[in-house]
């Protein structure tokens, strides 16, 4: 082949090795028009084109975030604490890890409603762990002595489970296993502990327990029929199975939970009488905190009408100043009725359970605590962590008091001796449970009040 046949030839297989310019793009296809919305109603997740869920929060989603953000502003890091003496483990890192957020699906290049990357949902109950509870642990007043006592009295609680997974009180009500497996199910929870996996080691210690807890429950919840949620006549083993059913799903999301909550809380509001009540003060109590927990959820169904309800039979009770009913009032008039520490009736309230101390019942004191929490001020420092001494140290608080009742023999270790009312009812098992509660307090639930920069109480998270 001739010089110019050869170059003529190279020249076209180059033509034809070139990569076409790229054809202008399709027009993109109109979205929907987006539906009309009353203001303020939003639906958490979006759905888009691409079948993903894009990362659009409504307000009370945004808000909550936005408080944790709060409390973890100053990245204080977490307090571990060591394991008794003789206690098998590591050491316990309070930066607990409830929730296992799985990463958000890819997006493809034709995904054009999303403005980013899908967020995972914001999970429930995330203040019970990581650097949010890490935060609330220093701010509200426990420490590294208070979060060993719940770590060893949630291990006492988990050597107490039955072979059936079940919990039993060792005095009074012995025969109601629905109330003590709700009210031994509570403190686990409370600390971030589930029955999924997680990637704390501390936490998966205690997961087999929750898990067979919550599986003796869901066995006796039935999802439907004539007896759907009815896990017991009793109002108040209803109210604390119930509670514990609500917490778990919250704080996991696990749909195979969902139906058995719900329908416990169904059946839970239909047990409230037409006073408002269930029954007593106290049912009502418990009853009111698996309202919380439900509502918490966002994601089970409350009757609007039932916590109202509530809230007038707990006023209409007249409850004695610094009594455990009067605490259960304020608790209910806190979360359902817009009580916060900027209301008079609220503060007297408040300084009426200082006032009177509530001695040994354990029910009288982790009312107290929720109450005097929300109140702050002085009053909860002095009533957490006892009054400051010459040298300025804060002692002789009903924390540390509490923490140095917690026996520590070899028959008994790690729980709380039956006292009071409540103990006479429930038991060694049933104390120990309650005083963990009253431990955890500091972290079970956000605030839905601080003090702003003017000394003014102002809300910050709807409880809606």
């Amino acid at each position: 082949m001739s010089r110019p046949l050869a170059l003529l030839a190279l020249a076209a297989v180059a033509l034809l090795t070139i990569p076409r310019p790229p054809e202008p793009p399709a027009p993109l296809p109109a979205l929907p028009a987006a539906a009309s919305q009353p203001e303020g109603e939003w639906e958490t997740e979006l759905p888009d084109p691409c079948g993903h869920f894009c990362g659009y929060h409504g307000p009370e989603l945004l808000q909550e975030a936005e408080v944790a953000r709060a409390i973890e502003a100053d990245h204080i890091g977490a307090p571990t604490v060591e394991p008794l003496a003789g206690q098998s483990g590591d050491r316990i890192d309070l930066r607990l890890a409830a929730f296992h957020v799985e990463p958000p699906p890819p997006v493809e290049e034709s995904c054009i409603a999303c403005p980013g990357p899908p967020l995972p949902p914001l999970p429930r109950f995330f203040w019970r762990a990581g650097a949010t509870k890490s935060k609330l642990i220093r701010s509200n007043g426990a420490n590294a002595d208070s979060e060993r006592a719940v770590a060893n009295g949630l291990a006492w609680l988990t050597a107490q489970q039955q072979p059936d997974g079940g919990w039993q009180f060792d005095a009074g009500d012995r025969d109601d296993r629905i109330a003590a497996t709700g009210l031994a199910l509570l403190p686990f929870l409370g600390a971030g502990t589930t029955h999924k996996p997680s990637r704390e080691a501390y936490l998966n210690t205690h997961r087999n327990a929750v898990s067979r807890g919550l599986e003796f429950l869901v066995r006796r919840c039935p999802p439907s029929g004539p007896c759907a949620g009815a896990m017991s006549p009793d109002p108040t083993a209803q109210a604390l199975a119930t509670a514990a059913l609500c917490e778990a799903f919250g704080m996991t999301l696990d749909p195979a939970l969902k139906p058995h909550a719900q329908a416990a809380l169904n059946r839970l509001q239909k047990m409230q009488s037409p006073d408002g009540g269930w029954g007593d003060v106290f049912a009502t109590g418990w009853a009111a905190q698996a309202l919380l927990a439900a509502k918490t959820t966002r994601d089970l169904v409350v009757n609007d009408r039932v916590p109202p309800a509530a809230v007038a039979y707990l006023t209409a009770a007249d409850a004695k100043p610094g009594t455990a009913a009067a605490a259960v009032v304020h608790f209910g008039r806190y979360h359902f009725a817009d009580w916060g520490p900027g209301n008079p009736g609220f503060v007297a309230g408040a300084n009426a359970l200082f006032e009177q101390p509530p001695g040994r019942d354990p029910l009288h004191r982790y009312y107290a605590a929720w109450v005097l929490l929300r109140a702050e001020g002085a009053n909860w420092m002095d009533w957490n962590a006892g009054p400051k001494g010459a040298d300025g140290v804060r002692a002789g608080g009903t924390r540390d008091r509490l923490v140095a009742a917690q026996v520590r023999d070899a028959d008994r270790r790690t729980s709380w001796d039956a006292e009071g009312a409540s103990g006479e009812r429930y038991g060694r098992l049933g104390t120990t449970a309650l005083n963990l509660l009253t431990l955890e307090v500091y972290y079970r639930y956000l605030p839905l009040y601080k003090y702003g920069p003017d000394g003014n109480p102002i809300k910050i998270l709807e409880d809606k």
